[in-house]
């Protein structure tokens, strides 16, 4: 099996359907135990940000891993050698490596930017290419908009959980990444949404 850290968890992936796994920290000691998922699967949350763990089932045990930790956020060359297409689905990847589709709406060409910039990120469909609402109406008025899709949700990866904090720190990710493109008025975004992506954006702010 694999297991790949994340924000205070870590994923494991490719384990024999069914497996028993657990996870245990640097001293030994059990932190949780659970079963896999039909395609092999299965993400322990809620471990000590920035702690060393492995993950053993009934016969064998990981290489340790170092979870992620909320304060420690990635150097701006992460966020700028990332570019969005602006003709279609694309993506964000985030600093655990989880990819986030993004879909761009310019009010006009790329070379005739830079542009005021909006992102609606949240579990719904706004990556869409074919969604209409916020798009429309935002490039009506002259912004560029971003759509971005929640890790877990629509075409982007990794695994979905109602307001976990990886979430606010894949918004993070998604703010710096867009106000890195050569498109982007100033090098700063705003947030729009209602409801879901509505509250979103307050958890995003807090990081």
């Amino acid at each position: 099996f694999v297991v790949s850290p994340g924000t205070e968890k870590v994923t494991v992936t490719e384990a024999e359907q069914g497996s028993t796994l657990s996870v245990y920290d640097e001293a030994g000691t059990e932190q949780a135990t659970g079963t896999d998922d039909d395609i092999g699967a299965l993400v322990f949350r809620d471990l000590a940000g920035g702690s060393e763990v492995t993950v053993a089932d009934q016969l064998r045990r990981s290489e340790p891993v170092t979870t992620l930790d909320r304060d420690t956020h990635p150097g701006p060359a992460f966020y700028a050698e990332q570019r969005l297409p602006t003709d279609g689905l694309g993506y964000i990847t985030t600093r655990d490596g989880t990819t986030l589709s993004a879909s761009v709406w310019l009010p006009g060409p790329a070379e005739q930017g830079p542009y005021p910039t909006v992102v609606e990120y949240s579990g719904y469909s706004p990556s869409d290419p074919d969604s209409q609402g916020f798009s429309d109406l935002f490039v009506g008025l002259g912004y560029a908009y971003v759509g971005v899709n929640i890790r877990g949700t629509g075409c982007s990866g990794g695994s979905f959980d109602y307001f976990e904090y990886a979430q606010s720190l894949d918004g993070y990710d998604t703010i710096e990444t867009v106000a890195a493109q050569p498109w982007v008025q100033g090098n700063r975004v705003g947030m729009v949404g209602v409801s879901y992506p509505g509250i979103s954006q307050l958890f995003v702010a807090q990081t």
